[in-house]
């Protein structure tokens, strides 16, 4: 709806069904409603000759996901190998999970508040965002007991994260005329996450759960932990504190005191960095004359960490025998 081009409302409303989920709960409603004023329509700034579009807009949506395998909140049936009776073969056949007759939508809670602006004859336009996207009853594998469970695990609705963050939209045509062109873009966001809990109403959860298992050679284990409260992609991990004079790696340990590899413990690990971006920018240059064109693209992420998973395995001198080693380990 619109009302003289100034005051603008669209409103929906989805009520999607998939046969995937519960018996009661196939369906879902997801409600989506924005609005937006053109500031630049108003009497106090319509003579203002500068300014050729100034909106104020904002909106809210729900999403549903069902992006998961058939069948996971049915009771279905495998095979469990064969046993012999009187002479002959038989298969035996039994539960193959814990079905979940309350299986529904993982809902998606967005929020969306910006403007949009053209100035001096739109030769600059853009655009400011502020995001929110919460993920509610989030699809996975959940411990269960066994029993009264058939299996350790059910595929069950629980847990929630957070997403939020700006967005900048920048564009100035530099140059405008009838051959030649010049136009510069730069687009930059931010983004903050927070998983928030691994629990619900009906299932209680643990704190925290270990991803990432490194390869051998050794058992290095998990490289990173989902926790509540904290970002994802948390690095969590021994603190690296150098080599000793036999080229043996030595970490800090729970009271920041230097050790041995082979003195820590699991209680000596921390959170030591984030392998996500907080921040990402790209910087277009387009040139146009006549029918040619040229353009340069840069992109890039900033302010997060990377792990070394080359340096971590062969960057020691002292590493095991008949193995490749790197030559700055010897440096």
């Amino acid at each position: 709806y619109s009302f003289d081009d100034k005051y603008l409302l669209s409103a929906s409303l989805r009520h999607e069904g998939s046969s995937k989920f519960g018996e009661n709960n196939k369906w879902g409603n997801f409600p989506g409603v924005s609005v937006g004023w053109r500031l630049n329509k108003e009497s106090f700034l319509k003579d203002v000759s500068w300014i050729n579009d100034l909106k104020l807009r904002a909106d809210y949506g729900e999403t549903g996901n069902q992006a998961f395998d058939n069948y996971k909140s049915l009771s279905i049936y495998g095979g469990f190998g064969q046993y012999l009776y009187n002479g002959k073969y038989y298969t035996v056949w039994g539960p193959g999970n814990n079905p979940n007759a309350n299986l529904k939508w993982e809902v998606g809670k967005n929020i969306n508040v910006g403007f949009d602006f053209g100035f001096y004859d739109n030769r600059l336009t853009g655009s400011l965002n502020y995001y929110n996207r919460k993920q509610e009853d989030i699809l996975g594998d959940y411990r269960s007991p066994v029993p009264p469970n058939v299996f350790s695990t059910t595929f069950v609705n629980v847990g929630s994260m957070r997403n939020e963050g700006f967005e900048l939209d920048l564009s100035y045509d530099v140059v405008r005329n009838n051959n030649l062109n010049y136009n510069v873009t730069f687009v930059g966001s931010s983004n903050n996450n927070k998983f928030l809990s691994f629990s619900n109403e009906i299932f209680e959860g643990q704190s925290h759960t270990d991803l990432v298992y490194l390869p051998a050679p050794g058992t290095p284990g998990p490289a990173q932990r989902l926790e509540e409260g904290r970002r994802i992609g948390e690095f969590y991990m021994w603190k690296f504190a150098g080599v000793d004079q036999f080229g043996n790696m030595l970490l800090f340990n729970k009271n920041n005191e230097i050790i041995h590899q082979n003195e820590a413990t699991e209680e000596d690990k921390r959170f030591v960095g984030n392998g996500l971006p907080k921040y990402f920018a790209s910087l277009s240059q387009k040139v146009t004359y006549k029918n040619w064109d040229f353009t340069v693209f840069l992109r890039g992420a900033f302010d997060y960490d990377i792990f070394n998973i080359h340096d971590f395995y062969y960057g020691l001198d002292s590493s095991p025998e008949n193995e490749n080693v790197l030559s700055s380990a010897y440096g």
